[in-house]
Order: C-alpha cells, then sequence, then structure tokens
C-alpha cells in the first residue's frame, strides 16, 4: 500500500514572537532523547535554548503546514561545509515525512552549490536513522553524538 506523500511545508525566518514556540517546539520535539543521554532539567534547557537563540537566532526558520506551526530549522549557509545545526518537530508532526522533505531539499540545494553538509546527532536519537537513509555517514562519535557529514553528488 502507497502512503500518502508528506504534506507541502513552508519556512519562513523566526521572529521574537516566535520565541515560546520554539522554545516549546525545543522541549517537546528533543525531551525523549535528553533525558535519555542527561537527566531533564527545565531551567537548563531553557537556558540552552535561550543562549541558541541569541547566537543562531537570525539562522531560525519556522516550519509550517497547512498554516501550522509545526517545528524549526536552523541551518547555517554561511561556511563550507553547510551545517544543519537542528531540526525539531513537535511529536504530532514526527513521522510524517516533513522532517525528511526538508531535509531533503537542503541536500539539494548543497547539491547544487557543490558544498558538503555536516550536522550531529544525539547517538540516541532515531533522527540518526534518516540521516543514514538520505545519504548522510558517520565521521566521528564523541559517545553522546554522532558527528555526520553528507558529501555532493
Amino acid at each position: 500500500m502507497d502512503e500518502d506523500p508528506p504534506a507541502a511545508y513552508v519556512l519562513r525566518a523566526a521572529t521574537a514572537s516566535d520565541h515560546e514556540f520554539l522554545r516549546t517546539a525545543h522541549h517537546a520535539g528533543l525531551r525523549p532523547w535528553i533525558e535519555q543521554t542527561w537527566d531533564w532539567d527545565e531551567a537548563h534547557q531553557d537556558e540552552i535554548h535561550a543562549e541558541r537563540m541569541g547566537r543562531r537566532g537570525a539562522h531560525m526558520q519556522i516550519v509550517s503546514v497547512a498554516g501550522q506551526d509545526v517545528g524549526y530549522l536552523d541551518v547555517d549557509l554561511r561556511e563550507t561545509p553547510w551545517k544543519l545545526n537542528s531540526i525539531v518537530l513537535v511529536p504530532a508532526a514526527q513521522g510524517r515525512g516533513i522532517g525528511s522533505r526538508v531535509v531533503r531539499d537542503i541536500l539539494a540545494n548543497a547539491r547544487a552549490a557543490g558544498v558538503p553538509m555536516t550536522l550531529q546527532v544525539l547517538v540516541v536519537n532515531p533522527a540518526r536513522r534518516l540521516y543514514e537513509r538520505l545519504g548522510f555517514v558517520k565521521v566521528d562519535d564523541t559517545g553522546v553524538y554522532h558527528l555526520m557529514e553528507r558529501l555532493p553528488e
């Protein structure tokens, strides 16, 4: 039986008014994997999120499907290799092919530009399998993270 294709998505630049959504999406989307790796500390996760927003907020994009915000994307295209810092979807949007479509589109742009892509993913995060299916290979292992790379074809 054929699966329905993933819904079309739209990316828009995150603004200051998106801060609470970004925080909520970060917590909901990553908590299970953070808890398996370290203990969950809400205040510490809030600090990490605020620091990340201060450092990379200009790169954050909101992922929306059918007018509903379902996650965020943080990809840095300023240097080579391009770096996928994070793609986080709220649990209700996971497993529907949305993240796969977003990453495939980024990879198509990287291929067209002739640049490699890199990322790091928690070893326990099942998204690692998605990245492997999309051609990323593990180039290093910190014990906590897999560092992965995808070379342009």
